[in-house]
């Protein structure tokens, strides 16, 4: 029975640069070994002593390929196991952020219609703020008005008229300034 080249061969002889190995029907290991061939030659060439001694090395090397296979599935399969409980997990706390998220959205929703809800109420006292702070800073800007007759006095008796002058001017300004105001049209 003639075997099928096989594709490891067919794949060498047509990677450029990599040099064909010969085959060799007779290497176990090769890819083109033919068992019917091995067998033969074997006990063509062999005394019954070199073929028992043959047979105990392939039995050895069969049970050491059985273990190395009883090994690997093992490892893999507690790789499986662990990856399956990863997964498990996984998913158990994508649940739980999922839940997380969905509460963070709902907290969310309320921070923002709470927020809402308190700058509507403080807009108009926000409004009202404003005005009594602008007219804070004007009180505070017309105290000198208040202060002059004493800042007048105090100036000419230490001897600084052009102080006493400066202060009047700037009184007359700010009076000037605010003259349509109910409160300082009596003043002036």
């Amino acid at each position: 029975v003639a075997k099928k080249p096989s594709l490891r061969s067919a794949v060498r002889k047509l990677t450029p640069g990599v040099q064909p190995v010969p085959s060799n029907p007779y290497d176990i290991n090769s890819a083109d070994f033919d068992a019917d061939l091995f067998v033969a030659k074997l006990v063509g060439e062999a005394s019954l002593s070199q073929l028992m001694a043959q047979e105990g090395e392939i039995v050895r090397q069969i049970q050491g390929l059985d273990s190395d296979m009883q090994t690997l599935v093992y490892e893999n399969y507690n790789k499986f196991i662990a990856a399956t409980e990863t997964i498990r997990k996984m998913r158990v706390d994508f649940r739980s952020m999922e839940d997380e998220m969905e509460q963070l959205a709902s907290s969310m929703s309320s921070i923002t219609t709470f927020s809402s809800q308190i700058s509507d109420k403080l807009r108009t006292r926000r409004q009202d703020v404003a005005r009594l702070s602008s007219a804070h800073s004007t009180l505070q800007k017309l105290q000198f008005v208040l202060e002059l007759p004493n800042k007048l006095t105090e100036s000419i008796q230490e001897g600084h008229p052009a102080q006493a002058v400066e202060d009047w001017l700037r009184a007359e300004r700010a009076l000037t300034h605010y003259k349509d105001m109910a409160s300082f049209a009596g003043i002036q």
